[in-house]
């Protein structure tokens, strides 16, 4: 959501004085951040996964209140599926399923969203790390196959009542 990612205008031009980055987007219309390369790609289902494979860092920023405490986030769920190492807003949620530092990066404040991203920025190592480590959590909590005892229950019950 573009609303949320106007919570971190300021870092990405800070980020952009100190690195040359370009910050992908997909489906956001035509966001511009004076001060920052953006290329803005419109979305489509043929498309979104190899636009986020150009992606060598996600973000997900959002606020830490009632109403986003109650939401998964998709984004971050997508980004490390594709093993693309994430840095999200700390809310209760995301730090149920990103463990700081091990599968993706939470963010407390401007100077975690500075830092955080900078180390993933210098450190390609940790980027491709991170990014794996992000997956095998999708891939063991998430998939189909993770939960697939669950959905035949479901169904189960469904059926027998």
């Amino acid at each position: 959501t573009t609303v949320y990612l106007d919570m971190l205008k300021g870092i990405l031009v800070e980020l952009s004085e100190k690195y040359d980055i370009k910050l992908n987007l997909v489906g956001a219309g035509k966001y511009i951040i004076p001060g920052v390369r953006v290329e803005n790609v419109g979305w489509s289902e043929a498309i979104e996964v190899g636009e986020l494979h150009k992606f060598d860092i996600g973000v997900m920023p959002m606020p830490d209140n009632e109403w986003t405490r109650g939401k998964v986030g998709c984004k971050m769920l997508q980004y490390m599926v594709n093993a693309i190492p994430a840095v999200v807003s700390y809310t209760p949620t995301n730090a149920e399923i990103i463990h700081d530092g091990a599968n993706g990066f939470l963010a407390y404040d401007k100077k975690d969203w500075i830092n955080k991203i900078s180390i993933l920025i210098e450190n390609l190592q940790l980027r491709k790390g991170m990014g794996l480590k992000g997956r095998q959590v999708v891939e063991e909590r998430y998939s189909v196959i993770a939960n697939a005892g669950t959905f035949i229950k479901i169904l189960k019950d469904t059926i027998s009542s």
